[in-house]
This record gives C-alpha cells, structure tokens and sequence, in this order.
C-alpha cells in the first residue's frame, strides 16, 4: 500500500514537471526593421527599394513584403515580393496618384523563435 502511494506521488510530480518544463520553453521573439532606401523609376511605374535587420539572421531572408498605398480611400496593396537571403527588397507599382506609402512584414512563426512583424510609413 505505501509502495503504490510513493510511486503515485513521483509519477505525479514528473508529470508536473514536464509540464511545467514543457511551457518554460516558451517562443523567442526577434525585432525586424523594415529599412526603406529609395524609389526609382518613371514617374507611374515607381520601384521601392530597402532591406530588412534583424539580430536573428533567419527573419531576414525570404520574408513577404509588402506594398500600400493611399490613393485617398485608404491603403490598397500594389504589390508583394520577397526578401532575398541578406533581406534585400524591392516592390514595384503604378502609384503616381498616390499620396503616402506603407511597407509592412507579417510576424513569421518559426519552431523554436519568431520574427516579429514591423511597418514603415513614407509621407
């Protein structure tokens, strides 16, 4: 009887403790920053160029970038693109009517981290 009590109480507590194990290792959240370079091009087919930081060199490549512009009903996307492997990026788009631009990254999820998201606002 006291053998199947103390054996209770341990299998009990390893199941605690990996449970509590379990939600200590909690995701790692690494900064991105959204650099934004220079627009090129004719006027009415404009190219937005900059590059993405980050500590963390895997939430810079390959991230989907985005476009907004404000034609004067809101933000409307005009393009997405990819980052390259060292976080160039560059989006291209019929924006001559427009009056601000947005360049956004979403959060990506990685298994053991995640990249956070960011926005810069050109006036």
């Amino acid at each position: 009887m006291r053998f199947k009590f103390v054996a209770t109480v341990v299998a009990g507590a390893a199941i605690l403790c990996g449970g509590v194990a379990a939600t200590a290792q909690a995701v790692t959240t690494y900064p991105t920053t959204i650099n934004y370079r220079a627009a090129d091009g004719a006027p009415g087919d404009e190219v937005f160029s900059g590059d993405l930081d980050s500590p963390k060199h895997a939430c810079e490549r390959l991230r989907l970038v985005g476009g907004f512009a404000d034609f004067g009903s809101g933000f409307e996307l005009f393009d997405l693109d990819y980052s390259s492997f060292h976080g160039a990026w560059a989006v291209r788009g019929n924006v001559a009517a427009a009056s601000e631009f947005k360049f956004k990254v979403a959060r990506q999820v990685y298994r053991h981290f995640a990249c956070a998201a960011d926005h810069v606002a050109i006036p």
